[in-house]
């Protein structure tokens, strides 16, 4: 994996690292009413924490503590899930280009069957807030011929996550 993680940098122009580099690892954003969301990776202390459904309470306030909001918005375990935290929801919208595969939590389970990218939409207005996690299929085809015809190394293993799915 860090074959490929190495090979997908190599990709990027200087221009696209800078891009990069202009990414924040936390975003608040206010929604109406005196809300807010705020949209982190893992949890607002790390990219690598995991905010999964079944990770118990006191954990997750350990890695929420610095943070507080309405609707708290992660992503890292590629599983969709909405899920109430004492004030707040937890939401993680899943993933487009590998979703339920646990790119970045193996332990999680694995769904199956997966031809879908994953997204979701939030909307606040006038005091009702609406969280929407979302599918669309996918052209499987076209993304194992993307896939295939890249360059990245260890494509076998890449379209045996799919085929497997």
């Amino acid at each position: 994996i860090r074959t490929i993680t190495s090979w997908c940098a190599e990709q990027l122009t200087p221009e696209d690292r800078s891009y990069l580099h202009t990414f924040s690892p936390l975003l608040e954003f206010p929604l109406d009413e005196g809300r807010t969301v705020v949209c982190y990776h893992g949890s607002p202390r790390s990219f690598d924490d995991v905010v999964a459904a079944t990770t118990p309470d006191a954990v997750v306030k350990q890695m929420l503590a610095s943070s507080a909001a309405t609707v708290m918005v992660g992503g890292h375990t590629h599983i969709q899930m909405i899920r109430r935290y004492e004030d707040a929801y937890l939401v993680n919208v899943g993933s487009v280009g590998l979703p339920g595969v646990n790119a970045g939590s193996p332990e999680l389970p694995s769904n199956q069957h997966v031809r879908w990218a994953e997204y979701g939409v939030l909307s606040s207005e006038t005091g009702r807030l609406s969280i929407d996690l979302r599918r669309t299929p996918l052209d499987m085809s076209a993304v194992l011929k993307a896939g295939t015809a890249s360059g990245m190394p260890h494509v076998e293993w890449w379209i045996q996550k799919w085929e497997n799915n």
